[in-house]
């Protein structure tokens, strides 16, 4: 097996990386403020084919001009062991990009984009010690990264199109259904003030104490599944990577844009095979609207009434995200460490101390005994005895002690405790199930 063609695309030449420095030769202050700022030039979107016969999410980073003939593409098994790594990192290292920095880059010359990705594949040859050159096959391979993670947002999506109701009800006569599902769109998607109560984008709750609904400013419920699903359990999310998941400290703009124009082109989808046409999740088509999305989101973290909760919002979404990776992976914290004597006087203790010890209640907890050698019996109920898990926002110890046992009596938040409704034993063997972390 050998390494890519040496047929470099265009000039380019591999950018040797300092690992003392770990920074592109461009910051992504620079980045976004000339090469790669999205769509600086203006998109005719007359000329832009928005449907046709198939389905297919566009991961095309680098646009590129194959031919006519088709050549077999490369694929990882071509690759020597360490170059697979190198790529795989740099896989990651790009969706990470765009999950930080980089909004859907459609409209930049390909030259700038290749610079773009020319740069990751230095790093990766930095950090695993490969030669990989960038050539037009090896760029097919990267974007395809980007490709499966889009579509894997699509497919998701599709998983709740019932919760955003475009199912038309089974009472509709023949013509009806196809007008539902068209109008049903319409007030999804509306963005005007007078919409803003059914904007796919917003939800709401009723407040109590002023007998009114509440306007939650990007926390649709349904969204946020589709984002923690999206970007923490699935098998293409970077953030399975512990070194990339230290990046992030909240949500980022640029993941909320990501989520929400995929479920924009989720909702198209629906509607459009009612009519029988397919779409494709193309940046002609997807692009401005993921920018709008990021923009709008920026402009409300800058407004007086929005900056602190939106933020707020964002940090609750991600902490949430955490526990759903580390359910994903089976790396759930327990409720507290497991404290182990280091000493030996931590062993022991006066015999006296025993006698007549009681509880806040007032009962006692371990019975008087004339016998030294009496020990006391902790109450043990019938069955298995299961670790606890702790629920909630765990870097603000406001958490929820669950018992994964059969009648594990009441279950505690803070200092009250309440009796669950249906004590049965927990089902743990499949994921996601009931969306227990949203």
């Amino acid at each position: 097996m050998t390494t890519p063609s040496q047929a470099v695309l265009g000039n380019f030449q591999t950018i040797p990386y300092n690992p003392k420095n770990p920074r592109r030769c461009v910051t992504p202050s620079e980045r976004q403020s000339h090469r790669l700022q999205p769509y600086g030039r203006a998109c005719s979107m007359s000329e832009v084919t928005l449907y046709s016969d198939s389905s297919m999410a566009s991961g095309s980073f680098v646009s590129l001009d194959t031919g006519k003939k088709k050549a077999k593409k490369l694929a990882l098994n071509d690759l020597l062991p360490n170059e697979r790594s190198a790529v795989k990192w740099a896989c990651k290292r790009l969706l990470m990009d765009f999950l930080t920095m980089l909004v859907w880059p459609q409209n930049e010359p390909d030259e700038d984009k290749s610079a773009y990705v020319n740069e990751i594949v230095g790093e990766a040859n930095a950090l695993f010690g490969t030669n990989l050159v960038l050539t037009k096959d090896l760029i097919c391979l990267i974007n395809h990264a980007i490709t499966q993670f889009r579509s894997g947002l699509i497919d998701l999506v599709d998983q709740f199109a019932s919760e955003f109701m475009l199912e038309p009800p089974g009472t509709m006569s023949k013509d009806q259904p196809l007008a539902y599902v068209a109008n049903r769109r319409i007030a999804l998607l509306d963005s005007s003030e007078e919409n803003r109560w059914r904007y796919f984008l917003h939800g709401k709750v009723f407040n109590k104490d002023s007998n009114c609904d509440k306007l939650l400013v990007f926390r649709n419920e349904t969204l946020e599944k589709i984002h923690l699903l999206h970007f923490y359990a699935s098998a293409y999310t970077p953030l399975r990577d512990e070194k990339f998941l230290m990046e992030l400290n909240t949500t980022t703009p640029h993941m909320f844009s990501h989520v929400a124009v995929g479920a924009e082109c989720g909702i198209d989808k629906v509607v459009e095979e009612a009519f029988g046409r397919n779409v494709r999740f193309l940046g002609e088509r997807y692009a401005p609207q993921q920018l709008s999305y990021f923009n709008a989101v920026e402009h409300a973290l800058q407004l007086p009434i929005h900056k602190e909760t939106l933020l707020a919002q964002f940090i609750d979404l991600h902490n949430r995200g955490l526990q759903v990776l580390k359910a994903k992976s089976g790396l759930l914290p327990l409720e507290r460490l497991i404290y182990v004597p280091d000493t030996m006087e931590q062993l022991f203790r006066p015999h006296q101390a025993l006698a007549g010890a009681t509880s806040s209640d007032g009962s006692v907890l371990y019975p008087q005994s004339s016998s030294v050698s009496a020990v006391p019996q902790m109450p043990v109920q019938e069955g298995l005895l299961y670790l606890q898990y702790m629920t909630g926002d765990l870097s603000t110890g406001s958490s929820m002690v669950v018992r994964s046992q059969a009648n594990a009596g009441p279950v505690c938040h803070d200092t009250e405790c309440y009796e669950p409704e249906n004590q049965g034993t927990a089902d743990n063997t499949l994921w996601p199930a009931g969306y227990s972390f949203f």
